[in-house]
């Protein structure tokens, strides 16, 4: 399995070098981009692949966000030692408070939604560094966590059955010791969500959904990603005081799909699966890919998303995804992300096992070791910097009032509390998809929404009536 799943990325990073332009590399700190960059420079180096047009052959070049001074959010330094220890050229896009302030409205308009994070304005200004040195191509490292297990949300997932591939693990022999790591985890999860109030904004507990999903509880968080319903005007919450966001990504899924969770898939996979459907879909590939790329006219290729590698991921065993490796809990970990303090589970599991075992020829010995770290920017700024003053300046009363269907007091109180050394997360993340839905309005012509649209059945025309 591990040759296997070497061969398959192997052969999909080869496919994905043809070009008559130069192709690059986004390069983070993790496994993912590193592990794409290491067999880039193998292909090249070792078997006389072409990288893009001949020209770009002898220079192979990747690209990274540095956030100065921000601790683990930073993950240039890692990048800059992989890439030395590759022997290949690096190019870092500095991201400080100004610049994501700056980019923005310009992020928001091109990706169309808005996102809880700053992180898309990060990869929309890095599109902006290929650019100007002249690639057109650059290949990136989407698609892996969700193939191979690298979230840590997923551990309760893989704990809620054995694996009936792998029956001699101590997990499958022993369902005491499953059902209390499960219980761990949840504390532990619940805890980072109270602290940090990014998560939670809805509990959905609907038994007639979680039963079409075999009670994976991935389905409740997938919503947990949506605004709070108390942001919502007064006239919005009355229209929809039934809706059912749960049942409703339920009902979109194929019954085949549904019949294989409740009968065939293990757990793991099912979260997977409603992941890939939900978030991946609609949030990682578009305002953390294609779109902040092609921004700026690049075209990414992620090899782990790759139609064959997929299906060969997919066939995979959960154990060989997520192996439980308590003798490295004490090995040292970064901290200053979400779960730091809080989700330790994590620390008793090796995300990505089969992924780093088939990389581990082109790693470096500090990457196979390393757990992962999302990339996300940091959530926490000073009162009347660059960014507070952004969010003031687009999210006025004037401006939040002609969206028609957000509470702007509830938009002011948490202009109150996002930013300083104390402040609320939560209320940063509610303030960055306010500005964006304002954003978008402004830039979109998009009409007040009215009560009047939700009796008439709503606007036929998609919301763009400012321009009809």
């Amino acid at each position: 399995m591990v040759l296997g799943v070497r061969e398959q990325l192997t052969e999909a990073i080869r496919l994905r070098l043809r070009a008559d332009v130069p192709v690059g590399i986004y390069l983070s700190g993790g496994i993912d981009s590193s592990l794409v960059a290491g067999i880039v420079t193998h292909l090249v180096r070792e078997e006389g692949a072409r990288l893009g047009n001949q020209d770009a052959t002898s220079r192979i070049c990747c690209f990274s966000i540095e956030f100065p001074g921000q601790g683990s959010y930073d993950e240039s330094d890692v990048a800059e030692r992989t890439a030395n220890w590759l022997g290949v050229q690096i190019l870092k896009k500095r991201m400080d408070e100004a610049t994501l302030a700056d980019n923005f409205a310009d992020s928001v308009w091109h990706c169309e939604h808005h996102n809880m994070n700053l992180n898309s304005v990060g990869k929309f200004v890095l599109s902006t560094l290929p650019r100007e040195h002249g690639f057109k191509v650059v290949l990136t490292g989407e698609g892996s966590d969700e193939h191979f297990a690298g979230y840590p949300w997923l551990i309760g997932e893989f704990l809620r059955e054995p694996d009936p591939a792998m029956p001699g693990t101590e997990l499958a022999r022993d369902a005491a010791l499953r059902d209390s790591l499960r219980e761990r985890g949840r504390r532990e999860f619940m805890a980072m969500v109270q602290r940090e109030r990014s998560l939670g904004s809805r509990n959905p507990t609907n038994p007639e959904a979680f039963r079409a999903v075999n009670e994976v509880r991935m389905l409740g968080l997938t919503q947990a990603f949506l605004p709070p319903p108390a942001l919502w005007s007064s006239w919005v919450r009355e229209a929809w005081a039934g809706a059912d966001p749960v049942m409703a990504q339920t009902a979109e899924m194929p019954e085949e799909a549904k019949q294989k969770m409740r009968e065939t898939w293990h757990p793991l996979h099912t979260a997977q699966y409603l992941w890939s459907r939900s978030l991946l879909a609609n949030m990682l590939l578009t305002c953390l890919g294609d779109r902040t790329e092609m921004a700026h006219s690049i075209e990414a290729r992620p090899p782990f998303l790759d139609h064959v590698l997929s299906e060969y991921a997919n066939g995979l065993p959960p154990s060989v995804k997520l192996a439980y490796t308590p003798e490295r809990e004490n090995e040292a970990r970064s901290g200053g992300l979400p779960w730091e303090n809080g989700n330790v589970l994590a620390d008793l599991f090796t995300e990505k096992w089969i992924l780093r075992e088939a990389g581990k020829p082109f790693i470096t010995q500090e990457l196979y070791e390393r757990k992962k770290q999302p990339y996300v920017a940091p959530n926490r700024w000073p009162k009347d910097g660059p960014l507070d003053k952004k969010m003031r300046e687009i999210c006025t009363r004037e401006a939040v009032e002609r969206l028609g269907f957000v509470d702007y007091e509830h938009v002011k109180a948490a202009m109150d509390t996002a930013f300083g050394d104390d402040a609320d997360r939560g209320s940063f993340r509610l303030l960055l998809a306010v500005a964006a839905w304002v954003t978008i309005s402004e830039r979109f012509g998009v009409r007040r929404a009215e009560p009047s649209d939700q009796a008439r059945g709503g606007n036929t025309d998609g919301g763009l009536g400012g321009q009809a």
